[in-house]
């Protein structure tokens, strides 16, 4: 099945959001650097999960504020502010854009912060893409990766399918351009796909223009198909 409808205007809001349990982890400042990066770039496309990220950052400020004050002693305090100074040093050095972005720019600036130099007007040809095969391409952004984590850009030629496959962990795809569709739906940009080990999924490009996206994932992908076995031994991501 192929969709062409690409066009991406200023007023195409994502129908399509992470977990609740995701933005929950980000507001409360738990979540990975890969995975940060990811949930802030979606902020910065989404007004809907810019809110409900809002309201749960002001719900955990309310809920400390009603916590009775603990006495600590002074070697407490001490390895209280050691901890804290470690946290702030191991911070992930994103944050999210709290206005919508422009449909004109591609990367959102918490993911523009990992790419360097680029043009952020829409051509994207300069980076280093590697390809995978079938008509897809790949950057990793190592900088973001965390154990066992992968944060990489996917451009899939139009009209290309992914051949089918489910992942061994979990995995976040969101569209920055162009667009895909698989059984859940059609995804267009700021759209964000959920997948674990219980999906199973062949996901198709638009065939009007390439689709280019962010993927997180915590663990490979596994093929699945009639050859999957075969693509399993020569392809690893």
């Amino acid at each position: 099945m192929m969709i062409t409808r690409t066009a991406m205007t200023a007023e195409h809001r994502p129908s399509h959001h992470p977990e609740t349990g995701a933005l929950v982890d980000y507001a409360a400042g738990t979540t990975s650097q890969a995975a940060g990066v990811m949930i802030a770039s979606h902020l910065a496309l989404c007004p809907v999960c810019r809110g409900e990220v809002a309201r749960l950052e002001a719900l955990g400020g309310a809920m400390l504020e009603e916590l009775p004050p603990t006495p600590l002693a002074s070697a407490d305090i001490d390895a209280l502010l050691a901890r804290l100074d470690k946290l702030d040093a191991e911070r992930p050095s994103f944050a999210p854009e709290r206005q919508p972005v422009a449909a004109s720019i591609v990367i959102p600036r918490p993911l523009r912060d990992y790419l360097g130099d680029v043009d952020v007007g829409g051509d994207l040809t300069a980076l280093p893409w590697r390809k995978l095969g079938g008509g897809v391409d790949e950057i990793e952004i190592r900088q973001a990766a965390g154990h066992g984590e992968h944060l990489r850009l996917l451009r899939i030629k139009a009209g290309s399918t992914v051949p089918r496959h489910t992942h061994d962990g979990n995995e976040m795809v969101m569209v920055l351009a162009g667009g895909f569709t698989d059984a859940s739906g059609h995804y267009l940009r700021g759209d964000v796909g959920v997948s674990d080990t219980r999906v199973h999924h062949t996901p198709v490009a638009d065939s009007d223009t390439n689709c280019v996206c962010l993927s997180y994932t915590d663990g490979p992908l596994r093929f699945t198909g009639p050859v999957g076995w075969i693509l399993n031994r020569f392809i690893r991501f």
